[in-house]
């Protein structure tokens, strides 16, 4: 069976293709983060991460997202914390719309889910915060399931 015949089959509700699994650990942070792209059927490539962080300079704190909360508008400064959603295409340095199928979709959509986790680490460590395990979350709504 093909994955265009389990996404056509009404007996599915919805189907996506995993691309790639990264993952890494914040220094001073013992926990693999890990970050898994997928493909959803309507061709954009999505993350998701198995934590998300919460360190004690951050203003926003989210509910776990779900399909519904994913697709609200929210502003930039609070997206950011997401722990799945569809990239928007574009890199963080510049405003380049991806190519639809390529490698730059995967590599915004990893860089997206990466700079929440090292932007928000960097900002509690120059300010003379010490990394603490706390700052991670597990996400419980997590695709894939690793030992630590």
């Amino acid at each position: 069976m093909t994955f265009d015949a389990v996404a056509n089959d009404p007996a599915f509700d919805g189907a996506r293709k995993l691309l790639e699994v990264h993952q890494f650990r914040l220094a001073g942070i013992p926990t693999w983060i890990t970050i898994a792209l997928f493909r959803e059927l309507a061709g954009k490539v999505v993350f998701e991460t198995s934590h998300r962080i919460k360190t004690p300079m951050q203003k926003y704190h989210l509910p776990w997202d779900d399909d519904r909360y994913v697709r609200l508008e929210v502003p930039p400064e609070v997206a950011r914390y997401r722990t799945q959603t569809p990239c928007d295409g574009k890199l963080s340095g510049g405003s380049t719309p991806y190519r639809e199928g390529t490698q730059d979709e995967k590599a915004a959509a990893l860089e997206r889910a990466v700079a929440a986790f090292r932007d928000s680490y960097n900002e509690a460590v120059n300010t003379g915060k010490r990394p603490h395990d706390g700052w991670l979350e597990p996400n419980t709504y997590f695709s894939l399931r690793y030992s630590q």
